[in-house]
């Protein structure tokens, strides 16, 4: 594992399964990432890791992803001040990404011209940690799985 001030664009499921919807999760925190790659690859996920800005920037230009879920508040290793919304607003800026689903999740309350961002950008609102579940229920049906056996 790198450390805190590295770029990481992890896979963390195997190469080889091609019908698994492929989910970045971007976020500092490592027990959330490792909490959403186990949970999400229990769905059959295959997920990237990314714990800052230039991660996720890294993996989407690098890499097929069918989803992000995006941590609003994270350091950047830059000294600039970005934050999880450059990463949505870089994502929507991007022909070839325009129509990503985008899940925001984040434990703390939002300012209102970050709520207004996220609407303009088309992007779905969880919070830590009541809104997983809903978040796995709206990643499938925005990848456009239906699980059997899944609320």
């Amino acid at each position: 594992m790198a450390s805190n001030d590295e770029p990481v664009a992890e896979r963390a499921t195997p190469p080889g399964s091609s019908s698994s919807p492929t989910v970045l999760v971007v976020d500092d925190e490592g027990a959330v990432r490792s909490f959403l790659r186990a949970y999400l690859e229990d769905a059959d996920y295959t997920v990237y890791e990314a714990i800052d800005v230039d991660g996720a920037l890294s993996t989407l230009d690098q890499s097929r992803v069918d989803a992000v879920v995006l941590d609003v508040r994270m350091p950047d290793p830059r000294g600039l001040g970005r934050s999880g919304l450059e990463v949505l607003a870089f994502i929507r800026l991007r022909a070839a990404s325009d129509a990503l689903p985008v899940m925001i999740l984040t434990g703390r309350p939002l300012e209102p011209e970050e709520q207004d961002l996220i609407r303009r950008h088309h992007a779905h609102l969880f919070l830590k940690p009541d809104g997983y579940r809903q978040l796995l229920q709206r990643l499938d049906q925005l990848t456009g799985r239906r699980v059997a056996g899944r609320p």
